[in-house]
């Protein structure tokens, strides 16, 4: 997993989208078959972009798991400090860069 940080993204963004060709899942490496749903995760942190497909599953993973994180911490995804800290979760849990 990468390491937790909670730097603000200047840019985050995220997409389902229906795959038209194979793609590996960039959080457990399962291969995303066309046809089936699957998210596109685009950023910019610290001047880089990262650009990450992540399969359905982990993201139903996440989607389960963030409710735990928002109320763990208590955290107020309304308020930009603490949706910058359920950014840095994210990206800890689903594996992605930044």
């Amino acid at each position: 997993m990468c390491d937790l940080d909670l730097e603000p993204c200047e840019i985050w963004n995220e997409k389902k989208r229906k795959a038209q060709k194979s793609h590996e899942c960039d959080c457990c490496g399962r291969m995303i078959r066309p046809g089936e749903i699957y998210l596109v995760h685009f950023s910019v942190y610290d001047g880089d972009t990262t650009s990450e497909k992540v399969c359905a599953e982990c993201w139903q993973q996440w989607v389960q798991q963030q409710i735990r994180v928002i109320n763990h911490y208590g955290l107020r995804p309304a308020l930009k400090e603490d949706r910058e800290r359920l950014y840095g979760f994210t990206r800890e849990f689903l594996n992605l860069p930044g």
